[in-house]
């Protein structure tokens, strides 16, 4: 069989036997059940009575601020988060409007508390980014920050490297963002009304999201114990090149000065002296706008084979140790962590059970993750726990293959043939090509 098969599975069972997990940066609640650090408590608070000073001294009434969250330098991140400082708020005066995931879950919620609180998420280094919008944006964000319009733009359903063009999922900086964009937009209020018209005004001003390099090892890491961590938004290149387009908090705030002339970028770092930026070089037309990732070349002698079921791409991750007995638990988190891996790449646009079966995204999910669950049943703690990477790939492999067949073999069962979009008969599973 063909190669583009879940070559980071060995990654999955070794990241399930070492229970470790590779964190990449979110606005998510620190799930750690640990006391507040005293010294830190009194770092925020001391950040955001100073930086409460210098937005007073400005005269702006809403303001969008950045903070430094975990430390994303290897990613090229340094702003991890960016909210709305509110000088007035039904809630009381410097209010944040933010949103954040919930600790724990796949969720989020939109909050407004107090200025404090936004530098108390155990950041990495106390600094801070303000940018002052135009008077006239300010009043614009201030009337969708304090009325319906802001739960309008926002979705439930959290994943920290959400893709910025799709609306399946949102993090909490592309939910600043897209409210940015109705505050920005024709119209002004009445111009955007839903999330898709938002991501279409930002593509037609040039937005650049940041891009994130996830290698297949540390994906199976992430998708294992990470709910709030989903690729499955993400087009097939994201997946082939390991590269993502995502909303940090740099790119947000880099996008609000270049979309409003009169913005003022100041930088603040805990008892230092703000620092007031120069404003950045008007975008170039011809700039190629980062909103596409370049899918891999197909190997020499033809297309790429599209396998439907595991997600593709390379691991040189040694395998786990030989074990024979795996409890119930860690069972239970190998099922999830490959439903999580199998199923957004299954129920993809060029995969078979979307291109030879038609089956919605909705249906198709529900399908195959039940599919999984009766495959999986069949396989012993010997193979899952097998000490060579050869066997790991295999057992990967196979369980894809085995979802994708058994949800083929029921939808058979009504009389519908499988046919491509061009009306011809469909080749198996497992020699199904892409076209």
């Amino acid at each position: 069989m063909a190669g583009r098969i879940v070559r980071g599975a060995k990654c999955l069972l070794l990241a399930v036997a070492a229970l470790v997990v590779m964190p990449i940066a979110h606005a998510g609640r620190n799930c750690d059940a640990v006391a507040p650090d005293a010294a830190k408590t009194q770092k925020a608070i001391r950040l955001a009575t100073q930086l409460r000073d210098i937005v007073d001294l400005s005269g702006a009434n809403v303001v969008m601020i950045g903070r430094v969250g975990s430390d994303q330098s290897k990613y090229g991140v340094r702003y991890t988060h960016v909210g709305y400082l509110l000088r007035s708020h039904a809630v009381g005066p410097w209010t944040v409007v933010h949103a954040l995931n919930a600790c724990g879950t796949g969720e989020s919620d939109i909050f407004d508390e107090g200025l404090a609180n936004f530098f108390m998420d155990d950041p990495f280094d106390f600094e801070a980014a303000v940018v002052i919008p135009s008077s006239a944006l300010q009043e614009r964000l201030a009337e969708i920050l304090q009325g319906p319009a802001k739960r309008v733009l926002h979705e439930r359903s959290y994943s920290t490297i959400a893709n910025p063009w799709s609306t399946r999922f949102q993090n909490s900086n592309a939910w600043a963002l897209e409210i940015l964009a109705a505050a920005s937009g024709s119209g002004g209020l009445g111009g955007i009304g839903n999330r898709l018209q938002a991501q279409q005004w930002l593509k037609a001003n040039g937005y650049q999201p940041g891009r994130v390099h996830i290698g297949a090892g540390e994906r199976a890491g992430l998708r294992l114990f990470t709910p709030h961590v989903r690729f499955g938004d993400h087009p097939d290149p994201a997946w082939q090149t390991q590269t993502y387009e995502v909303s940090t908090g740099d790119a947000v705030l880099e996008f609000l000065r270049r979309i409003d002339p009169d913005a003022r970028l100041v930088t603040l770092r805990l008892d230092g002296r703000p620092v007031i930026a120069q404003k950045p070089a008007a975008p170039s037309l011809a700039s190629e706008p980062a909103r596409s990732v370049e899918p891999a070349k197909p190997p020499v002698g033809g297309p790429p084979t599209a396998v439907p079921g595991p997600i593709a791409g390379p691991a040189a991750v040694p395998a786990p140790a030989p074990a024979t007995r795996v409890n119930n638990e860690t069972r239970g988190q190998i099922l999830q962590s490959m439903q999580g891996l199998i199923v957004p790449y299954a129920c993809r646009p060029q995969g078979y059970l979307s291109q030879c079966r038609q089956l919605e995204r909705t249906d198709c999910e529900k399908r195959v993750a039940n599919a999984i669950l009766r495959c999986f049943a069949t396989v012993s703690d010997q193979q899952l726990m097998s000490g060579t990477e050869q066997a790991a790939m295999r057992q990967m492999q196979e369980l894809g293959y085995c979802a994708v067949e058994g949800v083929d073999a029921d939808l058979g069962t009504t009389g519908k043939r499988a046919t491509a979009p061009q009306g011809q008969s469909c080749q198996t599973v497992r020699n199904y090509q892409s076209r």
